[in-house]
Formats: structure tokens, sequence, C-alpha cells
């Protein structure tokens, strides 16, 4: 459990060093401009979507498990996981912030050049 708090609470400032998986074969050789064009479609098309989708969902599932005080039964300790499950949304909230800057000077790269 604190190992998936860590992980969704370190992707947005994973995002924030540049440090998410690219297939880099074609994207290394564009240029600045194209890359942030290339990354602005990523953007629209994948990114801000799936975010959306998880946040909704997330948080449906997080409120869930609140209402009835989730426990983990598959341990003789029974601890509360509800705690946990808030985990999700907040990561997936903070990440599309970061998302949306990162958008932002993608824009402003591709319309300046530079």
């Amino acid at each position: 459990m604190l190992y998936g708090v860590h992980f969704m609470m370190g992707a947005a400032y994973l995002l924030s060093l540049g440090g998410h998986i690219r297939i880099d074969v074609f994207y290394q050789r564009l240029s600045p401009r194209n890359k942030a064009i290339v990354d602005i479609c990523g953007y629209l098309l994948l990114f801000f979507p799936v975010m959306a989708a998880l946040l909704v969902f997330g948080t449906k599932f997080a409120a869930f498990s609140w209402q009835m005080k989730e426990k983990a039964f598959t341990t003789a300790w029974l601890p509360i996981i509800y705690p946990f499950k808030t985990v999700f949304p907040i990561g997936i909230f903070l990440l599309l912030l970061q998302g949306i800057a990162v958008f932002i000077r993608n824009l402003r790269v591709a319309m300046r050049g530079a």
C-alpha cells in the first residue's frame, strides 16, 4: 500500500522532470517546435481524456470506499484501505495539473518556435 502511495504521488513530479518513457526512434530527430507539436497532439488525444476518465472514476471509487469504511480482508489484521484509495484521485489530479503545465509550455514552443 505504501509503494502505491509513493508511485501515485511521484508521477506528477516525474512528469515535471521529463522522466516518463518516450519512443525516441523518430522523436529525437525532430526540431524543438515539431517535438512540441507531437506532444500537443499526444496530450490532446491521449493524456487529457485518459486522465479525466481516471479522475472521475477514481473519485467515485474512493468515495464508495469511504462510505463503506472499506477494509482489506486478505490479511488477519484487517487494515483500513479507504485512505489509500483516496491517494489515487489525488495523484491523478496532480498529474493532470502538471500535464496542463507541460501542455502550455509546449503550446508556447509550438507558437514561437523555440
